[in-house]
């Protein structure tokens, strides 16, 4: 610990540089930005220029595109249509029914969704306007006129404004209207009585949400109230001169202004900050659905959609926070601090404050109290006083060189965890103990430190759980299935939360040491950080978002996040109920009000009945029995990923089981039996949430007439009927049959003992006859063993395959070592093209010219069926039947060359690397003191002093000798292991640093020696060497570290030198490209980091050699 004098003389430096030396604190209320979702980049829809904005009756999003074109989307299926010559490429559109309306000009279409039909039901005076709010009742106005429209397309004149053109229209209720027209006034128009009252002047535009209706004036917003049909008090201040677009919601209203998000409610205004692929969005439309999901439509940058407003991302000073990886709130406060990669903050009440540090690396940061953080730097321990912005240094031997990995506070005192081991520290941070493992040993890798409500401590230690008692860790015994912990979470007396690799949270009672509980993620393999809301509901974040697992299920939050990895240990619950959650790209925030989307029910868009589709609303359908094939398709209306969305079928009191149907397809049933039936729909979505539908259409199969009463009574009484006629029939057949049977007998027994001596004849005849042919097929079977152990003989000891072909190449026999080099065996392949077998082999017409008229043999490559490259050799012979005077066939011999062609081209790599490090290494250096013995001649005949040149050729020589010496160590097999380049490595740097001034070490750490490719060992010793030699040129260090360290799958060989570092140029220089070339040929990661001094290296895979 310092002394009262150094640790004033430290202050006293500190505050000679505090303006340097401190980040000074910035205090700002923090703001939100909200995440929007791209819709349509497979369809192409990104780039679309989205106009206009509507939602049909059947929830289909629909969408007015420059082109001129009409897209509709149902969450899962985009369909675009083109509009035709008659509709101009900027249009409006609003639903009608089952239909849309679509205005061009002074023109107005009503046109079929999902076809291509559209019909012209007005042609005006003036460009028309629609107003549909209500699709059942839209409205459109031409010039001066007010028009309505039903759902079959006709057109009834509401009233004349003779004195302006109608602006916007909104319907109220009671066939009521409000009007605002181009001169901004506004009225209220009776539809019955046709009357207009004016109440109002200066309006803007007409909003509404499913409570209010606001009155948009240049200058202010006010309310408009329905009870009195007059206007209302005051919302807000602020009012708009232009308003790009505007839409109803459910409970605000939403404007487009200056190309910004106005949310407006009785409240007031609020922007929203949105956040984009793009980082500016070109607003054109918007329009929220019946869901709550909000729409926007951009110029020439596509189609987004906004969820809600319960997700969204902390700001500071309109920035992102960055990588946060660490969260936690103070205890006995609401606040709660943060670090990421842009510095140290604190949340209080809204309001963010950077925190003031001094610049130093920094490892680690906890609480300290309710007003006081405690930090881990290099070699310090720093307290900060939050109220006082004191700043108090501790310093101790145990934190020298060596990183802090955790920090905690107990009543016991605060433990520092770090690479030496973990230590408990008084509250005065001036007296530490160690805390070693009940065994003994250090515990070197604790990754967090969680005090029980009932007081036990537990630390994760290397994935695994212990608890301290006193100054010992004893080990959690329980069954973990090698589950790697990686965080946890106190969750009570006794009871913690630890979760990480296979996706897996237990419920853990430390003082039993038993499992409670298992939840299992089904769709993250790693869970980083957890936190436990209001209802004891356990929320994990993942590497794919964060879930929430409750007694009803799992809740997946929807795609804004569910793609984000969480931080490590990075989560925690604030006093008003939200999620915080620090990842990789800033800190966001789950509203505690966040609930699923309500979602409309599916409807039937495909109903097939024996192939012919009928009409799916209807409420009955009676079939005669035989038409027995019923297909069907439900569609659903799913904005969170719907092509995630799995549909399952069944028909009610046919089949318990759910049938599973591909994205876009149904499911058909065959052979129903009579009765009735209902067609039920389970939707699985996104989100986890499971929902069941069951249609209204009752389907009647009928009886078949055989299952009729009065078929039955039939059939029974025509029975009965056959049975008493069958009786007598069969008493007069038996007295009749008798009589003829005696006869027969006698006539039999005649012919058969005729057809006795016949048929022994015939045997004898026949036993001969196959006695003969058997003595026949044993010759033959006789030749043809002969034949297989012949060819058995050649192959049986080779990796060849011989091959007997008859003259049109069929194989007649084959070698049993194919199934050695091929996977097949040999009698599978007789009667086979022989090209069949082997692929590429040759062609027809080469057969005869390439392979049996040169005795050398011939190589072609082909694949095993593993899919390995296999190279074969192969020659071949003819048979000759010079009896006949042609040929007879053909003998192949085929062999594996595969090895000694893998072989070959190694051995020439190995050439070629040999050769071009020889070239670097020596001809650079003999070129070096060729040219230095020129300019030592110049300097003796012109009488000038050597010495210099001298010394430097001397210089050259020597680190020739050592380039040439390790490099013909580098040949020698022997040394090709991980410990004897270590150690060359060592000889290496003692020698360049001797007399240098520079003090050099070296750390080698291996798990076990290992083979290394020569090739690899060159390359290293190269590049190592290079990075000491740089070390003594350039870094006017006092210090410089060698480290040869083996983690896990990786070797690490790192350079660390406590010098000026890298400076911008450095890293632009040559040297570092070819840094970067011998880290490629490695194969392996190059590491720079410049910070109080440099430390580089290279980082290859273990296992790749």
């Amino acid at each position: 610990m310092l002394s009262e004098g150094v640790k004033g003389l430290i202050g006293l430096i500190w505050f000679c540089f505090e303006v340097n030396a401190f980040v000074l604190g910035q205090e700002q209320q923090g703001s939100y930005t909200f995440p929007l979702i791209k819709v349509g980049t497979e369809e192409e829809l990104y780039s679309k220029y989205i106009h206009s904005i509507a939602e049909a009756k059947n929830n289909d999003i629909i969408l007015g595109a420059f082109g001129p074109q009409l897209i509709v989307y149902n969450g899962i299926d985009i369909e675009t249509m083109d509009l035709g010559s008659e509709v101009q490429q900027s249009f409006n559109l609003g639903a009608c029914g089952e239909r849309v309306l679509v205005s061009s000009a002074n023109k107005l279409f009503l046109k079929a969704v999902h076809s291509g039909k559209s019909e012209l039901i007005f042609e005006g005076q003036s460009n028309i306007e629609l107003h549909v709010t209500d699709v059942s009742n839209p409205l459109f106005s031409d010039a001066d006129k007010l028009y309505r429209v039903d759902e079959i397309g006709g057109i009834e004149l509401l009233k004349a404004f003779p004195k302006a053109n109608i602006r916007q229209v909104l319907y109220l209720e009671n066939n009521k209207y409000l009007v605002v027209t181009d001169d901004e006034n506004l009225y209220i128009l009776d539809g019955e009585s046709e009357e207009v009252l004016k109440i109002g002047a200066g309006v803007r535009a007409i909003l509404n949400s499913s409570h209010e209706i606001f009155l948009v004036y240049r200058d202010r917003v006010q309310l408009f109230d329905r009870a009195s049909g007059g206007i209302g008090f005051k919302v807000s201040e602020r009012g708009f001169s232009e308003i790009q677009a505007w839409a109803s919601g459910s409970e605000a209203a939403w404007i487009i202004a200056n190309n910004n998000l106005y949310q407006l409610n009785k409240n007031g205004i609020a922007k929203l900050t949105l956040k984009a692929e793009e980082p500016i969005l070109n607003l054109a439309a918007i329009w929220e659905s019946r869901d709550g999901t909000l729409w926007i439509g951009t110029y020439g940058q596509g189609l987004y959609k906004l969820y809600d407003l319960h997700i969204r991302e902390l700001y500071f000073q309109g920035q992102s926070m960055g990588n946060v990886n660490s969260l936690f709130q103070l205890p006995e406060s609401t606040s709660f601090v943060f670090a990421s990669a842009k510095g140290l903050f604190i949340n209080d009440s809204g309001r963010i404050k950077k925190i003031k540090i001094p610049e130093m690396q920094y490892f680690s940061v906890a609480p300290f109290s309710s007003h006081e953080l405690i930090l881990a730097g290099q070699e310090y321990l720093v307290l900060k006083n939050l109220k006082t912005d004191e700043i108090t240094l501790f310093t101790n031997p145990l934190l020298e060189e060596s990183e802090v990995n955790i920090l905690q506070k107990s009543e016991m005192g605060l433990f520092v965890g770090t690479q030496r081991g973990l230590f408990l520290f008084d509250l005065n941070l001036r007296k530490s103990n160690e805390i070693r493992s009940s065994q003994g040993h250090r515990l070197s890798q604790v990754s967090q430190i969680e005090i029980l409500d009932s007081g036990e401590i537990v630390i994760l230690e290397s994935g695994e759980l212990f608890e301290i008692r006193g100054e010992s860790a004893f080990k959690i015994s329980i069954d973990t299935e090698d589950l790697n912990f990686l965080v946890l979470k106190n969750a009570g007396n006794h009871l913690l939360w630890a979760a990480g690799s296979q996706g897996k949270a237990l419920l853990i009672d430390v003082k039993e040491q038993s499992v409670n509980r298992v939840l299992n993620s089904k769709r993250a393999k790693n869970i980083f950080s957890l936190a436990i809301n209001s209802q004891d509901e356990l929320i994990l974040g993942t590497e794919r978002g964060v879930e929430l697992h409750s007694n009803s299920g799992i809740l997946y939050y929807d795609d804004r996040i569910s793609f984000l990895e969480s931080n490590l240990n990075a989560m925690l619950i604030n006093d008003d109920g939200n999620l915080l959650f620090g990842t990789v790209n800033g800190l966001m925030e789950l509203g505690k009000d966040y609930q699923l989307k309500k979602r409309a029910g599916p409807r039937l868009s495909n109903l097939q009945i024996n192939g012919e589709e009928v009409y799916p609303s209807l409420q009955f359908l009676n079939l005669a029995y035989g038409q027995q094939s019923l297909y069907f398709k439900a569609i659903m209306n799913d904005y969170i990923r719907g092509r995630d969305c799995l549909m399952e079928y069944r028909l009610d009191y046919f089949d318990q089981e759910w049938v599973k149907a591909e994205r876009g397809t149904g499911v058909q049933f065959t052979n129903l039996p009579s009765g009735k039936y209902q067609i039920e729909v389970k939707a699985s979505h996104f989100q986890g949430d499971v929902s069941y539908y069951k249609f209204p259409l009752v389907i009647v199969v009928a009886k078949p007439f055989w299952k009729e009463w009065w078929f039955l009574i039939m059939v029974v009484l025509a029975g009965g009927l056959l049975i008493i006629l069958g009786y007598f029939w069969f008493q007069r057949k038996t007295i009749r049959k008798n009589l003829k049977l005696s006869r027969l007998v006698a006539e039999r027994t005649r012919e058969i003992e005729e057809i006795n001596k016949g048929l022994e004849n015939t045997i004898k005849a026949r036993t001969s006859e196959l006695n003969h042919k058997n003595r026949a097929l044993e010759t033959a079977i006789g030749k043809q063993e002969r034949i297989m152990a012949f060819v058995g003989l050649i192959s049986s000891n080779s990796q060849d395959i011989v091959c007997l072909l008859d003259r049109s190449r069929k194989i007649v026999l084959i070698s049993e070592s194919v199934k050695t080099i091929l996977g097949h065996a040999s009698r599978d392949l007789r009667g086979m093209d022989i090209n069949e077998v082997f692929p590429g082999l040759l062609q027809v017409e080469e057969w005869n010219s390439e392979l049996f008229s040169q005795q050398v043999p011939m190589t072609f490559r082909t694949f095993s069926p593993k899919g390995e490259l296999l190279v074969l050799e192969t020659i071949g012979k003819k048979i000759l039947n010079h009896e006949a005077g042609f040929d007879q066939g053909y003998v192949l011999n085929v062999r594996n060359v595969t090895e000694r062609e893998v072989l070959k081209s190694e051995i020439q790599s190995i050439y070629r690397n040999i050769h071009r490090d020889f070239h670097d290494e020596v001809g650079n250096k003999l070129a070096r003191i060729i040219a230095l013995v020129s300019v030592l001649k110049l300097q003796v005949q012109a009488g000038e002093c050597p010495g210099i040149t001298m010394d430097r050729i001397e210089s050259a020589a020597k680190s020739l000798y050592g380039d040439t010496k390790d490099f013909i160590w580098s040949l020698d097999t022997s040394n090709n292991t991980l410990e004897s380049l270590g150690l060359q490595l060592r000889d290496f740097g003692v020698h360049l640093f001797e007399g240098s001034g520079i003090d050099f070490h070296f750390k080698i750490n291996l798990e076990k020696d290992m083979p290394l490719a020569p090739n690899l060992v060159r390359d290293l010793m190269l590049l190592v060497k290079e990075l000491l030699t740089n070390v003594l040129k350039h870094s006017h260090g006092r210090f410089c570290q060698l480290m040869v360290l083996q983690k896990e799958k990786h070797l690490l060989f790192l350079v660390k030198d406590d010098g000026i570092g890298l400076s911008p140029a450095d890293r632009k220089g040559n040297g570092l490209k070819n840094l970067h070339f011998r880290s490629g040929r490695c194969k392996g990661e190059l590491l720079i980091k410049s910070r109080n001094g440099t430390l580089m290296g290279i980082r290859v895979k273990a296992s790749s050699h």
